[in-house]
């Protein structure tokens, strides 16, 4: 996996292991800033929360049940009393979405993670549920950057916008149509907000993980 911004911490490095990070050392602080993990109730959203949480940022957990958002966070603030909140809404939701992060407040960081797979081919794949796949993977990690980059426009100070890509978009998969082209699109994204907010030392980067054991590569 390839990330084209590593310093998104306020510090420099830190001597000693982290749960969070499978007891490895801790290389950047997040003291003092709050991030957004879009799908984060389970899987590697839950798992990005835990990293973010242990380098010591305020974490606002999101997905849309509000139960199982719950009890994702009292499980983190069990394991290492990290500062988490929940906030549960559908990211297809563009208004209920500018809603909730509006009423979050200063947001830092926002890791635009949630997304939907239909494993079919081109010979299957319809244009309306290509078009409903690309509205979760692709369109509302637009939206939500695009509202979080107007909110530290507004303040007046950089952060970070981390897009949670594939491998699958550079490369293909048989079967996987949809999800390759939300994928590319989300890499393309990702490009065109560094053109656009680069100057305002607002950071972006996109994760391009491979097949990972969570819950959507295993079809649950």
């Amino acid at each position: 996996m390839t990330s084209a911004d590593t310093g998104a911490g306020s510090g420099g490095p830190v001597n000693g292991g982290d749960p969070a990070t499978g007891g490895g050392p801790v290389t950047f602080r997040l003291d003092g800033r709050t991030a957004l993990v879009t799908g984060s109730a389970r899987g590697l959203g839950l798992e990005m929360a835990r990293g973010l949480a242990g380098a010591g940022a305020r974490v606002v957990l999101n997905g849309r049940d509000p139960v199982a958002l719950a009890a994702a966070a009292e499980r983190l603030r069990a394991e290492g009393g990290y500062d988490i909140a929940t906030a549960a809404f559908d990211v297809t939701d563009r208004a209920a979405a500018q809603t909730a992060v509006e009423e979050l407040g200063d947001l830092d960081i926002l890791v635009n993670n949630v997304g939907h797979r239909d494993r079919r081919g081109v010979a299957e794949l319809t244009p309306h549920d290509l078009n409903a796949l690309l509205d979760v993977d692709l369109t509302s990690a637009y939206a939500l950057s695009q509202v979080v980059a107007r909110g530290l426009a507004a303040r007046g100070v950089p952060g970070r916008i981390v897009n949670v890509s594939s491998v699958v978009g550079q490369l293909g998969r048989t079967g996987d149509v949809g999800y390759a082209t939300a994928k590319a699109g989300l890499d393309g994204l990702t490009r065109a907000l560094a053109a656009d907010l680069g100057p305002s030392g607002t950071k972006r980067c996109a994760r391009l993980g491979g097949s990972p054991g969570t819950p959507l590569n295993s079809g649950a």
